[in-house]
């Protein structure tokens, strides 16, 4: 049966911008190993009368960029928090996160079903928290702020998300601004990374760095299983899921 859920399978896809391990902190003796990673999504095929695309500045004159934030883990995924607990949180300077309200004073910050963006296209590349593929419905905020500076809170389930096949665990799409565009290094000038906690269902809190994702070195090559882990997200996921 089809979910009315954001599937991984409708982006396009276009490279892993930065894939980086770091020692985490905060976890019970032996507690998982958490990394993460940067991919970064072609944006320029938005299909809304409005934009060709968000990264030509043909929308509001401004240039865009489009990244997905995951992290890696064997254990199943309860809470993520930014800011909230004991951590700095994401962070962003020299850009700002681009926030596209489908219907006026409602904003979008959590991932969006399927009928969503068939209705307002340019919500595919919103700024917006998930916990893999779990529905909106489903997870709850404390806290929370999701504004052009800043992202402030933490997001949850009471059904712990199981990782795809892979370990990946879907945390954040982030639009933001940028000068240079698609697959450039912009790391000199611009910054979005910090630290992320991560909850998992096994009761530990994992505080792990976030690396900038501005920081590559030009136009990538999906690695290896990059565009499968998107396709299957949300498949493999509600099948293995809440286990």
């Amino acid at each position: 049966m089809l979910r009315d859920v954001f599937s991984y399978s409708a982006l396009r896809v276009t490279g892993v911008v930065v894939a980086a391990a770091f020692t985490a902190a905060g976890a019970r003796a032996g507690g998982p190993i958490i990394t993460h990673k940067w991919v970064e999504v072609d944006n320029s095929t938005l299909a809304d009368s409005t934009a060709s695309g968000l990264n030509d500045g043909s929308f509001d004159g401004n240039i865009y960029r489009t990244f997905d934030l995951f992290v890696n883990l064997t254990q199943t995924v309860t809470t993520f928090d930014s800011g909230f607990t004991n951590n700095t949180g994401i962070q962003i300077s020299g850009s700002s996160f681009f926030q596209f309200e489908p219907i006026p004073g409602t904003p979008n910050h959590l991932i969006p079903a399927q009928t969503t963006i068939n209705a307002f296209p340019m919500v595919e590349f919103d700024s917006w928290v998930g916990i893999g593929d779990t529905q909106a419905s489903a997870i709850s905020t404390a806290g929370f702020t999701f504004d052009t500076s800043t992202l402030f809170g933490t997001w949850f389930t009471t059904s712990a998300f199981q990782p795809t096949e892979d370990g990946d665990v879907f945390v954040a799409r982030f639009t933001v601004t940028s000068a240079l565009g698609f697959g450039q290094d912009e790391s000199a000038t611009r910054f979005l990374g910090g630290q992320l906690l991560v909850g998992t269902g096994a009761g530990d809190s994992v505080t792990i760095n976030i690396s900038n994702a501005f920081a590559t070195t030009g136009p990538q090559i999906p690695a290896p299983g990059a565009a499968a882990v998107l396709a299957l997200a949300g498949l493999a996921g509600s099948r293995r899921r809440r286990g």
